[in-house]
C-alpha cells in the first residue's frame, strides 16, 4: 500500500521556496508590456525585462500563462528563476539560430516549477550549467531538450521530463551532456528523458563526471556516452544494449517502464518503488506529490499514484485579538486538520451561456458594476449580462459582485466575489483547483522596514487591496503577496496591507500558506491571521 504522506514544507517548496533575504523579487506577466521599472507584483514585466534587469541573488517570479518569446531569452547573473501559482508557466521559443536555445541559464541559480517549449526548427529548449534545475518540463521540435554543462560546483538536474521529437539524429538528445572547460560535475536524479528518433541521454564529458541516479531513459539510443567519457548509472531503467560506454551501477533495470503517453509510469511499472534515496533528492515529483509516497522513490520524473495526492496536514490557527468585520456566523461543521469537504460539483449557468472548459474559459455572472479586462488587451468593459470568457482575464468587481464557474472533474463549481479587484488562473490537468490572484493597488507607500510595517499595521491603515469570497466546498484559493488561501467551504477575505496578508474567515475554514516560510495554518470562522511581508 503506498502511502500520501507529506510535510507542508515538502509539498510546496518546489513552486514557493522564497527569495534569499535582502534579494529583490521581480515578476512577470504573460500579459504585461512593462519594458521598465522594478517588476512588482503588482505592476510586473515583460519576461524579458525581468530577467535582464535581475541581478545577482534576485527573484524573478512568472505569473502563469504562455510567455512566448521574439528573441532568445538568457540569465545574465546568478538568479531564481521560477514560475508562481499550481499551473506551471510555459516559455515558448521562435528560433533566430541552431546556436540559441529558448533559454541559457548559465551563471548558476536555480531553474524551477517551468515549461520551456523549443517549438521550431533545430532549437534546444534550455542550454544549462550550474545550480540546479527542478521541477520542469522540456519540450524540443528538432533539437536537444538541453544541453548541460558541467560546472565546477556542479550541475544538478531534478525531477525533470525532457523530450525531444527529432528524428533519424545519433547527435541530439533528450538530454545532451556536455563538457565545459576543467573538471566539473553533473547529476541527474528523477529524471524522465525520452528522444524515440534520436538518444534519451547524450554523454560528452571526458573530464569531469556523470552521475545517473533514480532517471528513465528511452530512445533510439537510451544513454549513448562516448567512449572516453565518465558517466555512471544507478538505479535507473535503461536498455544494456543501447547504452553503449555507460558505466553501470547498482540498483538498474532493462526491461519496459510501462509509462502513459505522458510519462507516468503505469500500473504494475517496475520502475515504482525502485529507486534510491539520498540527500540530493527532491522533496516532490513533477505533480507536486512527495517524492516517495511508498518505501522507496520512484524511477523517472513522476511518482506512481492510484489517485490524487492526499492535501498535507496543517496547523491550526491560534485566535487573536482582532474580530473579523461584524457578521453573522453560521454553526461551523467541525473539520479536521488532514482532509477537506467533498467538492460541490453542481452549479447553475446563466440562460444560454455555454459551460466552462478547464483551463480554458470560464462563466461569470455580474451583480453591480463589474468590469472585465481580457487577455492581451489593456482596457476593462463593463460586463451587462452573464457570459463565457477567458481565463486569465482580469476581474474588477470593486464596485459589484461576480458569480464564477469553473469546471472541475466531475462537474462544475461556482463561489462568488466582490470588493476587489483579481485574475483567475486554473490548469487543465488536475482536479480543477481555481486561482484568485489579487490585483491593483499599490505597495509604493509601504515602509521599507518589518518594524515600521508594524507600526503600519497598529495604526489600521487602509489595506492595499482586497478581496472577500464565499463558496461552497469548491475548489478556490485566493492569492495575496504574501500567501494563499484555500477554501474549504467558506466565507472568506484576503487583505494585502503594508504589514502583510491578513486573512478574515466568516465561515467555514481556511488554509493559509506562508509563501515565505511555507507552513500552512489552518484559520477557522472567527479568526484572523496574518502573514507578515516578506
Amino acid at each position: 500500500m503506498r502511502l500520501f504522506v507529506a510535510s507542508v514544507v515538502g509539498l510546496f517548496a518546489v513552486a514557493f521556496a522564497p527569495a534569499s533575504a535582502g534579494a529583490a523579487q521581480r515578476w512577470a506577466s504573460p500579459t504585461s508590456a512593462q519594458t521598465s521599472g522594478a517588476c512588482l507584483a503588482v505592476d510586473p514585466c515583460t519576461l524579458f525585462t525581468a530577467l535582464d534587469g535581475a541581478t545577482t541573488g534576485d527573484e524573478v517570479v512568472l505569473e502563469s500563462g504562455r510567455y512566448v518569446m521574439a528573441a532568445p531569452l538568457t540569465a545574465r547573473a546568478r538568479v531564481t528563476l521560477r514560475g508562481a501559482g499550481p499551473a506551471r508557466p510555459v516559455i515558448v521559443g521562435y528560433e533566430l539560430s541552431e546556436d540559441d536555445a529558448v533559454l541559457t541559464f548559465r551563471t548558476g541559480g536555480t531553474l524551477r516549477h517551468l515549461e520551456i517549449q523549443a517549438a521550431r526548427g533545430q532549437q534546444d529548449a534550455l542550454e544549462l550549467q550550474g545550480g540546479v534545475a527542478e521541477d520542469l518540463v522540456l519540450t524540443a521540435a528538432g533539437g536537444n531538450g538541453a544541453r548541460i554543462f558541467t560546472s565546477g560546483g556542479g550541475t544538478v538536474v531534478r525531477d525533470v521530463l525532457a523530450r525531444s521529437a527529432v528524428q533519424n539524429d545519433s547527435d541530439r538528445a533528450a538530454l545532451r551532456l556536455k563538457q565545459s572547460g576543467g573538471p566539473g560535475e553533473i547529476t541527474l536524479h528523477n529524471v524522465t528523458a525520452l528522444a524515440p528518433g534520436a538518444n534519451g541521454i547524450r554523454c560528452e564529458v571526458n573530464n569531469g563526471t556523470v552521475t545517473i541516479v533514480n532517471t528513465l531513459a528511452r530512445g533510439a539510443k537510451d544513454i549513448k556516452a562516448a567512449a572516453s567519457s565518465h558517466c555512471t548509472a544507478s538505479f535507473s531503467n535503461f536498455r544494456t544494449a543501447l547504452s553503449p560506454n555507460l558505466v553501470a551501477g547498482t540498483g538498474n533495470q532493462h526491461g519496459d517502464p510501462l509509462l502513459d503517453a505522458d510519462g507516468h509510469p503505469l500500473v504494475g511499472s517496475p520502475t515504482i518503488d525502485a529507486g534510491t534515496t539520498d540527500s540530493s533528492l527532491g522533496t516532490t515529483d513533477l505533480a507536486g506529490c512527495p517524492r516517495t509516497l511508498g518505501g522507496a522513490p520512484d524511477i523517472g520524473a513522476y511518482e506512481y499514484t492510484p489517485g490524487a495526492c492526499a492535501e498535507p496536514p496543517v496547523e491550526e490557527a491560534p485566535p487573536v485579538g482582532e474580530a473579523p468585520p461584524a457578521a453573522p456566523v453560521p454553526p461551523v461543521t467541525a473539520i479536521t486538520t488532514t482532509s477537506a469537504p467533498a467538492p460541490d460539483t453542481v452549479a447553475e449557468l446563466p440562460p444560454g451561456v455555454p459551460a466552462p472548459t478547464q483551463g480554458s474559459s470560464m462563466v461569470v455572472s455580474p451583480q453591480g458594476t463589474v468590469r472585465v479586462r481580457q487577455p492581451g488587451t489593456n482596457r476593462f468593459v463593463e460586463l451587462e449580462a452573464g457570459a463565457q470568457i477567458p481565463l486569465g482575464s482580469e476581474i474588477d468587481a470593486t464596485k459589484g459582485r461576480v458569480t464564477l464557474v469553473t469546471a472541475v472533474a466531475g462537474g462544475l463549481q461556482d463561489g462568488t466575489f466582490w470588493g476587489g479587484r483579481f485574475a483567475v488562473r486554473q490548469d487543465a490537468k488536475g482536479e480543477g483547483m481555481t486561482s484568485l490572484v489579487l490585483k491593483g493597488g499599490s505597495f509604493k507607500g509601504c515602509p521599507k522596514t518589518e518594524r515600521a510595517s508594524a507600526a503600519a499595521s497598529s495604526k489600521k491603515k487602509k489595506p492595499v487591496r482586497k478581496l472577500w469570497s464565499k463558496d461552497k466546498n469548491g475548489r478556490f484559493r485566493t492569492h495575496g503577496h504574501n500567501s494563499v488561501a484555500t477554501a474549504r467551504g467558506t466565507n472568506w477575505l484576503t487583505e494585502d496591507t503594508c504589514a502583510g496578508t491578513r486573512t478574515r474567515v466568516l465561515e467555514g475554514a481556511v488554509a493559509v500558506r506562508n509563501l515565505k516560510t511555507t507552513r500552512t495554518t489552518l484559520v477557522k470562522a472567527g479568526q484572523s491571521f496574518l502573514v507578515r511581508r516578506r
